[in-house]
C-alpha cells in the first residue's frame, strides 16, 4: 500500500480496482482512480502523484489569479506547499490516499480554473472548472454542499464582470448540470 497511506475506504477502493465493484456505499470514482493508476503502471503512488498535483496546481492557480504580483502568489503557494510538510496533520492528510484529499483537490483545482476562466473570459477553462467540481462531488456526495455555492455564483455570473446574459448562465447552468449528472451516474453502474 506504499506510497501513501490506505485507509479502509481506500483498501476498499484499491480492491475494487482489482475485482471490480462490489459495494455502492461508496462512490466508486475513487475505484476509477486506481484503475487508471494501475493501467498506467503506477499502481497506488499514481493516485498519490495525481491527488497531491491537483491541489497545489489547484492552489498555484487560485494564488495567480487572487494575487497580482508573481514573487508573492509563487511565495504564498511555496508557504502553502511547505506547510503540507511542517504541519504533520497536513502531511497525514496528503499521505492519506482517502477520497477526501481527491476531493479537496478537485475543489481547489475548479475554483482555481474558474478564477482563470473569468480573468481570460474563457469558456474551455469554464468547462474544466465545472468538469472539477463534478469530479469533487463524483468523488464525495457531501462535496457537493463544498462547491454549491461556487456553482451557484458560477450561474449568476460565469466571468464574475457585469450581470451575465441569459445565453451564458443558461450555458453554464447546462455544464454544471451535465457535471453533476455524470458524478450521479458515476454511482450507478
Amino acid at each position: 500500500a506504499w506510497p501513501g497511506f490506505m485507509s479502509y475506504d481506500s483498501l476498499l477502493a484499491y480492491e475494487q480496482a482489482r475485482y471490480g465493484v462490489g459495494t455502492s456505499l461508496w462512490p466508486p470514482l475513487h475505484t476509477y482512480m486506481f484503475v487508471v493508476s494501475r493501467a498506467v503502471g503506477a499502481d497506488t503512488w499514481g493516485v498519490l502523484l495525481f491527488q497531491t498535483f491537483a491541489l497545489l496546481f489547484g492552489a498555484a492557480l487560485v494564488l495567480h489569479s487572487l494575487v497580482a504580483r508573481r514573487l508573492l502568489a509563487w511565495t504564498l503557494w511555496a508557504l502553502f506547499a511547505g506547510g503540507l510538510v511542517f504541519f504533520p496533520t497536513l502531511l497525514g492528510s496528503m499521505m492519506a490516499q482517502w477520497r477526501d484529499v481527491p476531493t479537496g483537490g478537485f475543489a481547489v483545482l475548479g475554483l482555481g480554473l474558474w478564477l482563470q476562466a473569468a480573468r481570460a473570459r474563457a469558456w474551455p477553462l469554464l468547462a474544466l472548472a465545472v468538469v472539477a467540481f463534478g469530479l469533487s462531488v463524483g468523488l464525495r456526495y457531501n462535496a457537493l454542499v463544498l462547491v454549491a455555492p461556487a456553482l451557484i455564483l458560477m450561474v449568476w455570473r460565469p466571468f464574475l464582470a457585469n450581470a451575465a446574459p441569459l445565453a451564458a448562465r443558461t450555458a453554464t447552468m447546462t455544464l454544471i448540470v451535465a457535471s453533476l449528472g455524470l458524478a450521479w451516474a458515476s454511482t450507478q453502474w
